[in-house]
């Protein structure tokens, strides 16, 4: 018998008590970071890493960390960056991490043309990942609730810990209003949020995050 249950948001809280958990049963801790690590040094030099990965240095970097399965909306943002990059030219999306679907999604980036915007860079080890943050100039989370239409089981984002570090590397966030990602990502005040799978709203909040310096020193 379970006395306490330790849920890294309240939208995993509301998860276990759907599956008959006492609300008293259960501690809410938010995962977090070592913000020190991720903390931009001074003076690092960003061109070095876009030459490596064949990035324009004039490109607007957005970038995503994460597993390439379903519920991270990948094949949302490759349809998409045609339309961004009507309304954002230099746009380039730089996808980071590994998973079942990443041949399909590249296949996916070729037969839309996206070779020359689109840059997969695979698994890179995790004393590394913040030279990737400090080297964008906007972190993208496109995560949605992922029905499997077999088990009728649910894929959600319970929290996105990749969210703290981009926050802790004072990079903006654009997230996807998902699962647990409200519980780490207040919107207009440490990063925004869109509706998922609505290009419009992402459309919008990229423009507002890439326009107003104001507000993206804020969410910094």
């Amino acid at each position: 018998r379970m006395d306490r249950v330790i849920a890294n948001s309240s939208f995993t809280a509301s998860l276990l008590e759907e599956i008959g958990l006492q609300r008293e049963q259960i501690d809410i801790l938010v995962g977090g970071v070592e913000a020190k690590r991720f903390a931009p040094r001074p003076g690092f030099d960003r061109t070095r890493l876009r030459s490596a990965l064949g990035i324009p240095q004039d490109a607007y970097l957005m970038t995503t960390a994460c597993r390439l399965v379903a519920k991270k909306g990948i094949d949302f943002l490759l349809p998409a960056m045609p339309r961004i990059r009507r309304e954002i030219p230099n746009a380039h999306l730089l996808i980071i991490g590994e998973g079942r679907h990443g041949r399909r999604y590249q296949r996916l980036a070729t037969q839309l043309g996206l070779l020359d915007c689109v840059t997969f860079a695979g698994r890179v080890d995790h004393q590394r990942i913040h030279e990737y943050y400090w080297t964008s100039d906007v972190f993208v989370l496109a995560s949605r609730v992922q029905l499997d239409p077999t088990t009728g089981l649910r894929d959600a984002e319970t929290m996105g810990r990749v969210l703290c570090e981009a926050n802790a590397a004072a990079l903006p966030t654009v997230a996807a209003r998902s699962g647990g990602i409200p519980s780490v990502v207040t919107h207009e005040e440490n990063g925004l949020l869109f509706r998922p799978d609505d290009l419009d709203d992402l459309l919008e909040q990229l423009q507002r995050v890439r326009q107003d310096r104001i507000l993206r020193e804020r969410l910094v």
